[in-house]
Protein backbone atom coordinates (compact mmCIF):
# COMPACT_ATOMS: atom_id res chain seq x y z
CA UNK A 1 0.00 0.00 0.00
CA UNK A 2 1.01 3.62 -0.65
CA UNK A 3 2.47 5.42 2.32
CA UNK A 4 -0.25 8.32 2.02
CA UNK A 5 -3.26 5.47 1.90
CA UNK A 6 -2.05 3.71 4.83
CA UNK A 7 -1.97 6.98 6.74
CA UNK A 8 -5.13 8.36 5.54
CA UNK A 9 -6.57 4.69 6.70
CA UNK A 10 -5.14 5.05 10.30
CA UNK A 11 -7.02 8.50 10.59
CA UNK A 12 -10.21 7.64 9.17
CA UNK A 13 -10.10 4.63 11.94
CA UNK A 14 -8.80 7.22 14.53
CA UNK A 15 -11.49 9.55 13.32
CA UNK A 16 -14.32 7.01 13.58
CA UNK A 17 -13.06 5.57 17.03
CA UNK A 18 -13.62 9.38 18.50
CA UNK A 19 -17.32 9.98 16.66
CA UNK A 20 -18.16 6.76 18.19
CA UNK A 21 -16.76 7.80 21.68
CA UNK A 22 -18.11 11.01 21.47
CA UNK A 23 -21.66 10.16 21.07
CA UNK A 24 -21.57 7.64 23.70
CA UNK A 25 -20.00 9.98 26.18
CA UNK A 26 -22.68 12.34 25.25
CA UNK A 27 -24.99 10.11 25.24
CA UNK A 28 -24.27 8.99 28.87
CA UNK A 29 -23.76 12.74 30.68
CA UNK A 30 -27.05 13.87 28.93
CA UNK A 31 -28.93 13.66 31.90
CA UNK A 32 -26.68 14.36 34.82
CA UNK A 33 -27.31 18.06 35.61
CA UNK A 34 -24.55 18.50 37.63
CA UNK A 35 -21.79 17.76 35.13
CA UNK A 36 -22.98 20.13 32.21
CA UNK A 37 -19.93 22.23 32.08
CA UNK A 38 -17.72 19.42 31.99
CA UNK A 39 -19.75 17.73 29.47
CA UNK A 40 -19.38 20.70 27.10
CA UNK A 41 -15.78 20.43 27.85
CA UNK A 42 -15.58 17.11 26.95
CA UNK A 43 -17.53 17.98 23.88
CA UNK A 44 -15.47 20.50 22.71
CA UNK A 45 -11.96 18.19 23.24
CA UNK A 46 -13.89 15.88 21.06
CA UNK A 47 -14.37 18.25 18.14
CA UNK A 48 -10.71 19.89 18.55
CA UNK A 49 -9.02 16.18 18.28
CA UNK A 50 -11.36 15.70 14.92
CA UNK A 51 -10.67 19.04 13.35
CA UNK A 52 -7.23 18.07 14.18
CA UNK A 53 -7.71 15.30 12.34
CA UNK A 54 -9.25 16.29 9.27
CA UNK A 55 -6.31 18.98 8.86
CA UNK A 56 -3.95 16.20 8.54
CA UNK A 57 -6.18 14.19 6.29
CA UNK A 58 -6.14 16.80 3.67
CA UNK A 59 -2.18 16.70 4.49
CA UNK A 60 -2.38 13.55 3.70
CA UNK A 61 -4.14 13.57 0.46
CA UNK A 62 -1.94 16.41 -1.08
CA UNK A 63 1.45 14.22 0.41
CA UNK A 64 -0.45 11.78 -1.66
CA UNK A 65 -1.36 13.42 -4.90
CA UNK A 66 -4.69 12.94 -4.12
CA UNK A 67 -6.45 16.12 -4.38
CA UNK A 68 -7.78 16.22 -7.82
CA UNK A 69 -9.71 12.35 -7.02
CA UNK A 70 -10.62 14.26 -3.13
CA UNK A 71 -12.51 17.22 -5.03
CA UNK A 72 -13.89 14.84 -7.69
CA UNK A 73 -15.69 12.71 -4.91
CA UNK A 74 -16.22 16.14 -3.38
CA UNK A 75 -18.00 17.13 -6.54
CA UNK A 76 -20.67 14.18 -6.38
CA UNK A 77 -24.10 15.53 -3.89
CA UNK A 78 -23.91 13.75 -0.23
CA UNK A 79 -20.31 13.45 0.00
CA UNK A 80 -18.28 15.34 2.16
CA UNK A 81 -15.21 16.02 3.85
CA UNK A 82 -14.85 12.86 5.46
CA UNK A 83 -16.32 10.35 2.72
CA UNK A 84 -14.46 11.52 -0.21
CA UNK A 85 -11.75 11.32 1.97
CA UNK A 86 -12.57 7.54 2.64
CA UNK A 87 -13.53 6.97 -0.72
CA UNK A 88 -9.54 8.49 -2.05
CA UNK A 89 -8.46 5.92 0.50
CA UNK A 90 -9.72 3.18 -0.78
CA UNK A 91 -9.89 3.42 -4.64
CA UNK A 92 -5.77 4.13 -4.08
CA UNK A 93 -5.79 0.84 -1.76
CA UNK A 94 -5.18 -1.15 -5.42
CA UNK A 95 -6.10 -1.88 -8.60
CA UNK A 96 -9.56 -2.00 -9.18
CA UNK A 97 -10.10 -3.75 -12.61
CA UNK A 98 -13.71 -2.83 -12.62
CA UNK A 99 -16.68 -0.88 -10.24
CA UNK A 100 -17.58 -4.19 -9.43
CA UNK A 101 -14.54 -5.11 -7.65
CA UNK A 102 -14.62 -1.61 -6.09
CA UNK A 103 -18.22 -2.46 -4.65
CA UNK A 104 -16.87 -6.07 -3.46
CA UNK A 105 -14.09 -4.30 -1.76
CA UNK A 106 -16.60 -2.41 0.55
CA UNK A 107 -18.66 -5.10 0.88
CA UNK A 108 -21.54 -3.34 -0.17
CA UNK A 109 -22.24 -6.52 -2.70
CA UNK A 110 -25.13 -7.72 -2.92
CA UNK A 111 -25.26 -11.85 -2.39
CA UNK A 112 -28.10 -14.36 -2.56
CA UNK A 113 -28.46 -17.48 -1.30
CA UNK A 114 -30.59 -19.83 -2.94
CA UNK A 115 -30.13 -23.82 -3.98
CA UNK A 116 -32.29 -26.20 -5.62
CA UNK A 117 -36.22 -24.97 -4.05
CA UNK A 118 -34.33 -22.62 -1.23
CA UNK A 119 -34.98 -19.09 -2.16
CA UNK A 120 -32.43 -17.09 0.40
CA UNK A 121 -33.04 -13.30 0.88
CA UNK A 122 -30.71 -11.12 -0.86
CA UNK A 123 -27.89 -9.44 2.12
CA UNK A 124 -24.99 -7.52 1.50
CA UNK A 125 -21.40 -9.69 1.84
CA UNK A 126 -20.41 -7.24 4.65
CA UNK A 127 -16.72 -8.37 3.52
CA UNK A 128 -15.32 -4.42 3.99
CA UNK A 129 -15.11 -1.62 6.55
CA UNK A 130 -18.06 -1.48 8.06
CA UNK A 131 -17.01 2.40 8.95
CA UNK A 132 -16.83 2.73 4.93
CA UNK A 133 -19.95 1.14 4.53
CA UNK A 134 -21.66 3.23 7.25
CA UNK A 135 -19.81 6.33 5.64
CA UNK A 136 -21.78 6.06 2.06
CA UNK A 137 -24.91 4.88 3.77
CA UNK A 138 -25.02 8.14 5.73
CA UNK A 139 -23.76 10.36 1.96
CA UNK A 140 -26.83 8.37 0.67
CA UNK A 141 -29.20 9.36 3.18
CA UNK A 142 -27.90 12.86 2.71
CA UNK A 143 -28.22 12.94 -0.93
CA UNK A 144 -31.47 11.46 -1.20
CA UNK A 145 -32.67 14.98 -0.16
CA UNK A 146 -30.43 16.57 -3.29
CA UNK A 147 -32.09 17.31 -6.69
CA UNK A 148 -29.57 14.72 -8.33
CA UNK A 149 -30.86 11.12 -6.29
CA UNK A 150 -34.08 12.29 -5.11
CA UNK A 151 -36.05 11.30 -8.23
CA UNK A 152 -34.22 7.62 -7.66
CA UNK A 153 -34.86 7.16 -4.01
CA UNK A 154 -38.60 8.44 -4.95
CA UNK A 155 -38.94 5.71 -7.31
CA UNK A 156 -36.88 2.90 -5.58
CA UNK A 157 -39.58 3.62 -2.43
CA UNK A 158 -42.07 3.25 -5.05
CA UNK A 159 -41.29 0.02 -5.99
CA UNK A 160 -41.63 -1.43 -2.27
CA UNK A 161 -37.79 -0.47 -0.86
CA UNK A 162 -37.52 0.01 2.29
CA UNK A 163 -35.76 3.34 3.25
CA UNK A 164 -32.40 1.13 4.16
CA UNK A 165 -32.34 -0.78 1.45
CA UNK A 166 -33.26 2.44 -0.91
CA UNK A 167 -29.96 4.15 1.28
CA UNK A 168 -27.91 0.99 0.49
CA UNK A 169 -28.64 1.03 -3.21
CA UNK A 170 -27.83 4.71 -3.38
CA UNK A 171 -24.72 3.73 -1.87
CA UNK A 172 -23.71 1.61 -4.28
CA UNK A 173 -24.90 4.33 -6.43
CA UNK A 174 -22.50 6.91 -4.98
CA UNK A 175 -19.14 4.55 -5.07
CA UNK A 176 -19.70 3.39 -8.65
CA UNK A 177 -20.06 7.06 -10.02
CA UNK A 178 -16.93 7.62 -7.37
CA UNK A 179 -14.89 5.11 -8.96
CA UNK A 180 -15.63 6.02 -12.73
CA UNK A 181 -14.91 9.90 -11.81
CA UNK A 182 -11.51 8.85 -10.29
CA UNK A 183 -10.46 5.91 -12.96
CA UNK A 184 -11.60 8.25 -16.01
CA UNK A 185 -10.13 11.44 -14.49
CA UNK A 186 -13.30 12.85 -15.48
CA UNK A 187 -15.43 16.29 -13.86
CA UNK A 188 -19.18 14.75 -12.32
CA UNK A 189 -21.81 16.74 -13.97
CA UNK A 190 -24.91 17.49 -12.61
CA UNK A 191 -28.34 16.58 -13.76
Amino acid sequence: LPKAVKRLNRLLKARAKLTQLKTAMSLSLAGVAELVITRKTLLKRFDNAMATIDKRMLDCIATGGYQDDYRRCLSIPGVGPINAAALVAIYHRGEFSKSDAFIAFMGLDVRVRESGYFKGKRKLSQQGSPEMRRLLFNAARAGAKTKQWNDYYIAMRARGHSTTATAVALSRKIARLAFALMRDQSEFRPV
